[in-house]
């Protein structure tokens, strides 16, 4: 069973302790089988939502031009006590 893109995107994170935000991609992508330049907005955008609901915790930020065909700002996070649970109790 897949579960829905935004719930696969915060299991990411339980096997890594810090993912930065572009190297989601490619695992979205495997899991998928879609064209993940289509949804990286999307991604980044349930990220933000994710660290505001308490659930990942920003932990750096960088300058890149290597991942979205100019300079942006980058994100990498981490996932939270919080976040662990909701993963237990949403991903069974």
């Amino acid at each position: 069973m897949k579960y829905p893109m935004k719930s696969y995107l915060l299991k990411c994170f339980s096997d890594r302790e810090e993912l930065w935000e572009y190297e989601t991609f490619p695992m979205m992508e495997r899991e998928y089988g879609v064209d993940i330049s289509k949804w990286r907005y999307d991604i980044r955008f349930w990220l933000i939502e994710y660290e505001v609901g308490g659930m990942l915790e920003l932990t750096g930020t960088a300058m890149d031009s290597t991942h979205y065909g100019k300079t942006k700002l980058v994100h990498r996070y981490r996932l939270t006590e919080m976040g662990h649970d909701r993963i237990d109790t949403m991903l069974r």
